[in-house]
């Protein structure tokens, strides 16, 4: 599956009520899915098949934020408290600059930094996917 990068210039994005902010200055700091239509086949155990095609989409988000950004900071506090073993469920939405918006709902952290470090040699960047269930793309003008 490709994968559709936007520029984040005066847009807002926001996951589980956390203001995104201290994005990383590459094209790639927000990657979503492209937006799609899925085909559908399914086969039963009689030998009858049904197909279609559905507009719902999932799929892997990948958000990447400079290393001293206070939404890592944040997100290294849910990344503690996911590896003692507390669920949590993401949401988030994105408000582009041209009003176009894109919902991501039913989340989980896939990947995450395993820690957080600063200074002579650690990484300039950190990068979080998440794999949502479900990502609505709503364009109220502009294309995706």
């Amino acid at each position: 599956m490709s994968s559709m990068i936007r520029s984040l210039e005066g847009s807002k994005v926001i996951l589980n009520g956390i203001t995104c902010q201290g994005w990383s200055q590459d094209e790639d700091a927000l990657t979503l899915p492209e937006a799609f239509e899925r085909y559908i086949t399914m086969k039963g155990a009689d030998g009858l098949m049904v197909s279609g095609t559905t507009g719902e989409k999932g799929g892997e988000v990948t958000f990447k934020f400079l290393a001293n950004s206070p939404t890592v900071q944040i997100l290294q506090g849910f990344v503690l408290a996911e590896k003692n073993g507390a669920y949590i469920e993401w949401n988030g939405i994105v408000k582009y600059s041209d009003n176009s918006i894109v919902t991501l709902a039913k989340g989980v952290m896939k990947k995450a930094p395993l820690g957080y470090t600063l200074g002579k040699g650690a990484p300039k960047t950190m990068s979080y996917v998440f794999e949502f269930s479900r990502i609505d793309f709503e364009t109220i003008s502009g294309s995706f």
